[in-house]
């Protein structure tokens, strides 16, 4: 801001840029705010890490089929309304059986599931996620939205209670990955 003639002054601190004692103090408040903005994320990191680590949901909105529902201070997944929760479990059954992501929305549609809002690429971005098999993963990617190293994330296995069984999850994700092949 000085660079730019900006004069800041303090309201709780005595600090006079145009003396040495000024800019000595000035100089050490922004040091300890620098500290505390650093411990501050390293404090709000570990506390997410132990959640994740519980098993806790640690933030964001429910995944299509669950809700978020408080355990104490803590939040957890329970499962979402009954038609949600069919409607999840029939998208899996569907790509596990080969359908792409149009004809699962349009099939879902046509079976008279609330899919509205349902569109292919939502579909396609839900199949690969291990939430559905009650699987927690934390830590997928860092604060700049490129993907961590698998071994830098937290999997709290049985975290709450899963929509799809292991089989057809696998089955769903094998079909979803040989129609990328074709492609």
């Amino acid at each position: 801001l000085r660079k730019h003639g900006v004069v800041v002054l303090s309201a709780t601190e005595p600090t006079d840029p145009d003396t040495p004692h000024g800019v000595l103090l000035e100089g050490m408040l922004e040091v300890l705010s620098e500290f505390y903005n650093v411990n501050l994320k390293f404090e709000t990191l570990k506390g997410l890490r132990e959640n994740a680590e519980q098993g806790f949901h640690c933030g964001g909105r429910a995944p299509l089929g669950y809700r978020r529902v408080k355990v104490g201070k803590k939040v957890t997944l329970d499962l979402g309304p009954v038609d949600e929760v069919r409607m999840v479990k029939r998208m899996y059954e569907l790509a596990a059986q080969g359908y792409g992501g149009k004809k699962i929305v349009r099939t879902l549609k046509e079976e008279g599931y609330p899919a509205e809002k349902l569109v292919p690429s939502t579909v396609l971005s839900l199949i690969p996620n291990p939430v559905y098999l009650g699987q927690r993963v934390w830590n997928r990617k860092n604060g700049n939205g490129s993907k961590n190293p698998s071994d830098e994330w937290i999997v709290s296995k049985n975290a709450h209670p899963a929509i799809v069984d292991e089989k057809t999850w696998l089955a769903a994700q094998a079909q979803l990955n040989e129609r990328k092949l074709k492609k």
